[in-house]
């Protein structure tokens, strides 16, 4: 098995904060990428805690986004800091940032100014809205794009998702679009701009709620475009807690017999078909909940394992489930790791598995102290001590 990563040998130089940006180039750190994490002198990362978790200009959630990397601070209002970060992107594969817009051009770093610096660089630009569009300057958080999605309507808790899907989704799409620009320029030799914007990334999802509007606009009768696709669907209260369910059409007879309700799939019965279940779907979850309390959650899936393995279903879980459940652990999917001033902590393991490479992140470094490793990468770039000090005297780095 190689050594070598997906993205070894591959520099990125990322200018990043919150979320979607800096997890775009944790993965890539991750598949072996160098990566350089730029930030302003004296930055306390308190955007990147929560609430009083900041240990030292360090939190659970920035070393969960920014392991792998090596950060410096920039001041890149100076002339000197933008001569070196000039000088990084010029040796760099990869340009990365999710600044507001207009920051970033502002600064005199803009895609065209970089291109002519290096034309075979990649300049992922990370953005609620995208770079056009009446809506380009808003500033964006994940729950804003969540409720202009249509991710929202029929929720009524006034919460929407606990996890920030939308940035996480919008890093993976930085990701894919930064893996489509190298390999684009393996071929043509040239270099070229991503733009990455939340909101296309969130609609990108929708394309059944779509489906669903047009059949409405098509004249069909579809009582609610955002109704599940099927029922049963979502999670359902069991003896001690809840389980999660969804039975297409072609498997509920199956499923009838194995709740011993084989009459639910007989041919005169309110729920025997897919669209009388989707208009009876508050009656058939009230009386599907009077079966499924019968059992515990551990009983019901033992059950089906044993008695009807083609039913999909699982267990809802808190995150502390997830730590100890036996199938990610025998897989490795969740990291015990220790830091060197947050102490033991858990992370996600990389999700792509290679055969020719080992990705299981537990080789990566942790996250680092701010601007820890600025004197080293200046001593890379040609720098003396001398110099060194000088800038940081002046307040550069």
């Amino acid at each position: 098995m190689s050594e070598l990563k997906p993205l070894s040998g591959v520099n990125v130089v990322e200018l990043g904060t919150a979320i979607a940006g800096p997890f775009a180039t944790k993965m890539m750190a991750d598949y072996g990428a160098n990566v350089v994490k730029i930030e302003q002198p004296n930055t306390t990362r308190m955007q990147m805690a929560s609430g009083n978790t900041d240990f030292e200009g360090f939190s659970h959630t920035f070393a969960a986004y920014n392991r792998g990397k090596d950060a410096i601070t920039l001041d890149l209002k100076s002339e000197a800091g933008q001569d070196i970060f000039i000088q990084l992107v010029e040796e760099a594969d990869v340009f990365l940032e999710n600044m507001r817009n207009g920051v970033v051009e502002r600064l005199g770093f803009d895609w065209g100014e970089l291109r002519e610096r290096n034309p075979e660089l990649v300049y992922c630009s990370v953005s609620g809205f995208g770079d056009t569009g009446p809506y380009r300057n808003r500033p964006a958080f994940n729950s804003v794009v969540e409720g202009m999605s249509g991710w929202l309507s029929g929720q009524d808790d006034g919460v929407g998702s606990p996890i920030a899907v939308v940035d996480h989704l919008a890093g993976f799409n930085a990701l894919a679009g930064v893996l489509l620009a190298l390999l684009n320029r393996g071929i043509n030799g040239q270099g070229e701009k991503v733009e990455v914007s939340m909101l296309d990334t969130a609609i990108a999802c929708s394309g059944e709620e779509l489906a669903g509007y047009s059949e409405v606009q098509a004249g069909f009768d579809v009582e609610n475009p955002y109704q599940p696709p099927m029922q049963p669907s979502g999670y359902y209260e069991v003896a001690d807690g809840h389980i999660s369910l969804i039975i297409p059409d072609t498997m509920w007879e199956t499923f009838a017999d194995a709740i011993s309700k084989p009459e639910w799939a007989e041919t005169d019965h309110r729920f025997s078909e897919e669209k009388y279940r989707l208009t009876h779907g508050d009656e058939l979850r009230e009386e599907l909940e009077t079966v499924l309390g019968e059992r515990t959650v551990d009983e019901w899936l033992e059950y089906f394992d044993d008695e009807a393995p083609s039913v999909p279903c699982g267990p809802v879980y808190w995150i502390e489930d997830l730590v100890e459940d036996p199938h990610l652990k025998q897989r490795g999917q969740i990291l015990e790791l220790d830091h060197p001033v947050l102490g033991k902590h858990y992370l996600p393991r990389p999700p792509l598995r290679f055969s020719n490479c080992e990705v299981d992140g537990t080789d990566v470094k942790p996250a680092p102290g701010v601007g820890e490793h600025t004197d080293s990468t200046l001593e890379e770039l040609g720098y003396t001590d001398e110099q060194i000090a000088a800038l940081r005297e002046s307040g550069v780095i």
